[in-house]
């Protein structure tokens, strides 16, 4: 296309300095791909855009938002030359918090019709499906194509392998016990001094060349990431997890790709390289495909919706049958809607079974399945349920923490000027529940623009409670509703009352319940008649009040997010137990040297060598103390009978090492029956900790292993002191207790994940600290 013909295209996109030199290319790529239609002039920084309309005149523009965006991003006079179509551009996963932050920018911006990169979004936020198109990802096959390399690396693992890649964690650890594997670290997506050591554009396309097969996965939203075309693109093997969206793209089963899963990965590994001939057959085939239909030449999409859209007559609309087909023009009446893959997602089915649980009245269950989604990755979704638990059992103040952590990450770290609609709505109602009706009514005030049926009913809650109606307002009249990241269930008013009665009865706070009437709510919701009194909205994202002078209104009541106190934080208790155990080096150790010269024999629990060397943590435990260098491991909740406690006993046990074993118990029982059994043995030291006392301190610990089974824990458990232990296995990490020490791990720079396992019962988890050369 020649450049003169090409219409211009306006790109707003403020991204956050020191992006790493792979994602600066991925980003270059689709400017690239733009410029193939268009003439682009990208945006990058605070502008006012009539002026830039007015200066370069543009037939389309487009606003990106998302996980790479970064403050300052004001663009101002947003309304002027409606003439100009908009798209929004939702840059981030699937599943990722910043989904909030591009709602409310396109809201801000005006913006009603999006693209995505991501296949599974849809699924994610239902309520864009109409509204949302696909540009998928590509390859440039300049750089990623046969290069004709010897193939001497047999399986090649590139990528991420964080806890939202579980797929590729098992299969890795299947395939490094077995084959030769090429590990090519990842070292994150948002700092380029941290990722200087990976390898990006040709010379990561020739790594990938260079390997005869290479396993990748789409993450827990089953997603199609760039790797599932750049592996097939250099002509090496696929091997990957099946999913409708891959096979929307038109892969098959050992016919371009190899499809596995964790029962038969091994033996599907062994037949590929039993069989080269068969092996090269995939590959030159998935080569094909990517080159034939997944190059930056095919991805034209933002021009063909530019294209119909010079078409469309008033009762039409643009729809796009399925992710990898073209856009097309319907009757609006025809009920032809985007044709979105279903993913399965697996933390959208976690979230499934956990607001079965939630809507049922069984709080606790429901906590288990939400914490199993944040064990794979943070997400609103997960969060405001807890919250809502909380809530429900009482837990007025956990409840507002949960959601301001929420808001306020995403407000921190992305400026966001509002909330979403839904967790700003039962924030307030967290204020209600914890008696601060005086603040609710003021937070009830703020943001007015701010509308979503949710949030309109707790508004009319807290005036009625207040016992005055709500003040009108010019941009509240004006402003249509937003939507939210949420989708809680359709509820009358009088059920949506009967839960909120709920929550301020477990709250202690009756006195409010009672004064909720259903008539006084709704007359209060009647005075706004754009209010439905008893149907949740579906409507479609709306922008926000414009002024006269072309910008967004500010909203009425208080200017932002600095005048809102945080949530008191529960003061913690900090009991210091057992000094014994910064002593184990000492005294410990010397009682153990003593009892060892005075005892005929090291008895271990005959039940512990039963123990199957299976891949549950039993068995993890077992393989790793039996092998490893370490002279000393402590397992807090120590329990007779118990699987983790039988493996720890025995790998301590075939360690040659002879390492000191210190068990710490808090059930009476259990502990009195694990102390006789061990009477005897002279490497282990049994203590019970009592059960009234929550906070353990080891201090200036120096085991080589700690392992903490949660299941033996009291919920009030926390682990203090500093943390040198070569090792730290959690069990149960699915269990709010223990989640909240997995994630102190998982923030704390000195330790890497090593196995993490969520969707096994309660779950597990195993850390390694870096700069060990042992490790």
């Amino acid at each position: 296309m020649n450049l003169a013909s090409k219409p211009k295209l306006l790109f707003f996109r403020m991204t956050r300095p020191g992006l790493p030199a792979y994602i600066r290319l991925h980003l270059q790529e689709q400017v690239r791909c733009l410029a193939q239609f268009f003439d682009v002039t990208v945006i990058d920084g605070s502008c006012d855009y009539g002026r830039l309309c007015e200066e370069h005149r543009p037939e389309l523009s487009v606003f990106e938002s998302g996980v790479y965006v970064g403050p300052p991003r004001a663009i101002t006079n947003t309304s002027a030359h409606p003439q100009i179509p908009k798209l929004g551009f939702c840059h981030c996963d699937a599943y990722c918090e910043t989904r909030e932050v591009f709602i409310a920018d396109m809201a801000a911006w005006g913006v009603e019709d999006f693209f995505t990169l991501s296949v599974s979004l849809a699924t994610y936020t239902p309520t864009l499906a109409d509204q949302m198109f696909v540009w998928p990802n590509f390859v440039d096959p300049e750089i990623f194509r046969d290069y004709g390399l010897p193939k001497v690396i047999p399986v090649l693992f590139t990528g991420s392998q964080a806890t939202h890649y579980p797929w590729r964690n098992a299969v890795n650890r299947i395939a490094a016990q077995h084959y030769p594997t090429l590990q090519s670290p990842h070292f994150g997506w948002f700092n380029a001094q941290k990722t200087t050591r990976m390898f990006s554009g040709e010379s990561y396309a020739r790594m990938i060349n260079a390997a005869q097969v290479a396993p990748t996965c789409g993450t827990i939203a089953n997603e199609i990431v760039r790797k599932h075309f750049e592996i097939p693109a250099c002509n090496t093997c696929l091997i990957t997890q099946r999913t409708p969206a891959l096979e929307a793209a038109g892969f098959l089963d050992q016919v371009n790709c190899v499809f596995v899963d964790e029962t038969d990965a091994l033996d599907k590994l062994d037949w590929l390289f039993q069989h080269p001939d068969e092996r090269q057959r995939i590959s030159r085939a998935g080569h094909d495909l990517v080159h034939a239909r997944h190059t930056i030449q095919a991805r034209d999409q933002i021009y063909q919706w530019f294209l119909l859209r010079k078409q469309l007559k008033p009762h039409q609309r643009i729809v796009q049958p399925g992710p990898f087909l073209p856009l097309t023009i319907v009757d609006r009446n025809s009920g032809i809607r985007n044709g979105h893959v279903q993913c399965g997602a697996l933390d959208r089915m976690l979230l499934a079974q956990g607001d079965e649980h939630l809507w049922a009245g069984r709080y606790d269950e429901a906590e288990k399945f939400y914490y199993q989604c944040l064990n794979y990755h943070k997400m609103p979704e997960p969060k405001l349920r807890l919250a809502l638990c909380c809530l429900f059992k009482g837990k007025a103040e956990a409840g507002a923490r949960w959601l301001w952590e929420q808001m306020q990450g995403v407000h921190v770290g992305f400026a966001n000027a509002e909330p979403d609609p839904v967790e700003w709505a039962y924030y307030i109602v967290a204020l209600l529940c914890l008696g601060k009706t005086s603040e609710a009514v003021i937070r009830a005030g703020q943001f007015e623009a701010l509308r979503h049926l949710e949030l309109e009913r707790v508004r009319a809650v807290v005036h009625t409670l207040a016992d005055h109606s709500r003040p009108s307002s010019a941009s509240r009249i004006q402003a249509g509703f937003r939507l939210s990241v949420h989708q809680l269930p359709d509820r009358t008013l009088e059920i949506w009352l009967n839960d909120l009665r709920k929550m301020l009865k477990a709250c202690h706070q009756a006195e409010l319940a009672e004064k909720l009437t259903t008539s006084a709510v709704e007359t209060e919701m009647s005075a706004d008649p754009k209010v439905p009194v008893a149907e949740v909205s579906t409507s479609a994202l709306a922008p926000k009040a414009v002024s006269a002078e072309g910008g967004t209104n500010e909203p009425v009541g208080l200017s932002g997010w600095d005048e809102i106190p945080p949530v008191p934080q529960p003061v913690k208790r900090h009991v210091e137990l057992y000094r014994w155990v910064r002593r184990q080096g000492g005294r410990v150790k010397r009682r153990s040297l003593r009892l060892a010269r005075t005892a005929k024999s090291r008895v271990w629990p005959a039940k512990a060598t039963m123990i199957s060397e299976n891949k549950d943590l039993a068995g993890i435990l077992r393989q790793m103390l039996s092998k490893e260098d370490i002279k000393s491991g402590l397992l807090i909740g120590a329990a007779d009978g118990e699987a983790n406690t039988e493996a720890f006993l025995a790998g301590m046990g075939e360690n040659p090492n002879k390492p000191l074993a210190v068990c710490l118990s808090f059930s009476a029982v259990k502990f009195r029956k694990l102390q006789k059994q061990l009477a005897k043995n002279t490497k282990v030291h049994c203590r019970r900790i009592p059960g009234d006392s929550p906070w353990v301190n080891t201090g200036e610990e120096r085991f080589d292993v700690i392992i903490i089974a949660g299941s033996e824990l009291p919920v009030a458990f926390q682990l203090c002191g500093p943390l040198t232990a070569r090792f730290v296995v959690l069990d149960d990490i699915n269990a709010a207790h223990i989640f909240r020490l997995g994630q102190g791990l998982l923030d704390n720079p000195d330790y890497t994940l090593s196995v993490h396992t969520p969707a096994s019962q309660g779950g597990y988890a195993v850390f390694s600290r870096l700069g060990d050369p042992r490790t």
